[in-house]
């Protein structure tokens, strides 16, 4: 028997383009926050929730809500 002969297929495959590096960015400072840190704000509900046991997550989120823009 007879082995069919393997023909060796060669495909070539489309040229890929390179992407140039992103040109050198110049650094710039970021402006301040216009808002307070979170930490700041959780601190600031605890001090005026005034609550002997400590005061909850649900009632710290809900004084953030009430009187920070977030």
């Amino acid at each position: 028997m007879a082995h069919p002969k393997s023909t060796a297929i060669t495909t070539e495959k489309p040229a890929t383009t390179i992407k140039s590096a992103t040109p050198n960015k110049i650094a710039t400072k970021k402006a301040p926050a216009n808002y307070l840190k979170y930490e700041e704000m959780i601190k600031m509900a605890i001090v005026a929730l005034k609550e002997h046991n400590g005061s909850s997550c649900y009632a710290i989120k809900k004084y953030i809500k009430a009187n920070f823009n977030i």
